[in-house]
């Protein structure tokens, strides 16, 4: 549970895991400091998947013009329902975009504490045989107490693949996360492009795919 914090003046609720998490971000480095100003001028993120701390220190690593924009959900497996045709159609020409994807916790048996994985997508998602994107895209994982962010390395220019019958991040050696037509199950293997491991340790990377939104930005709309 996150604590809840307000302002002098009306805004955003200040969210934070304890009361010296709040503490440390007020007097901690100019990171901490960048994300407690996030955090202040964001309206809270209504998500089934992506906690508020994810939310904040994701919301960091944005490209500059997206850090301050509000979002807003373009697909839910919940709300809209398990195809691939629909995700595509309703990110179609969308530009950037975040996407999160929350594993059953059947499939957590090394990784108690993970919330949920994803990527910053960089620029519309598009059906295509071809990868496209380019070096903003990256991925992550979210745990209780930790954000784990795994940026462009130059090894590759494998960002995005959105095909008929996959969506999947990165390449080289294997996808960051590799999404099956159906919208089920995830796969997330050791990847060159972000130079990242797999993005859960359980299971040989595999996990059956309880919930997926992604989150388009306002000034996209």
């Amino acid at each position: 549970m996150f604590a809840l914090f307000g302002q002098k003046k009306p805004a955003a609720p200040i969210l934070a895991s304890s009361p010296e998490e709040i503490k440390h971000i007020e007097h901690g480095s100019d990171e901490d400091t960048e994300i407690f100003r996030i955090l202040a001028l964001s309206p809270p993120l209504r998500s089934d998947v992506l906690p508020d701390l994810g939310y904040a220190r994701i919301k960091y690593h944005l490209p500059l013009e997206y850090r301050f924009s509000d979002w807003i959900l373009r697909y839910s497996l919940r709300k809209h329902g398990a195809s691939i045709k629909t995700l595509y159609r309703n990110t179609k020409g969308k530009g950037a975009s975040v996407l999160v994807l929350k594993p059953s916790v059947n499939d957590l048996s090394g990784d108690s504490n993970l919330q949920c994985i994803g990527a910053f997508i960089s620029t519309s998602i598009v059906q295509s045989s071809n990868y496209y994107g380019n070096s903003d895209t990256f991925v992550f994982s979210v745990y209780e107490d930790i954000v784990k962010i795994h940026h462009w390395t130059g090894n590759n220019s494998f960002f995005v693949l959105s095909t008929s019958d996959t969506l999947g991040i990165g390449g080289g050696s294997g996808f960051a996360i590799h999404i099956n037509k159906e919208l089920d199950e995830v796969t997330t293997s050791a990847c060159d492009t972000f130079d990242s491991p797999s993005l859960i340790r359980s299971n040989h990377g595999i996990f059956s795919c309880v919930d997926i939104e992604i989150w388009g930005f306002v000034s996209d709309r």
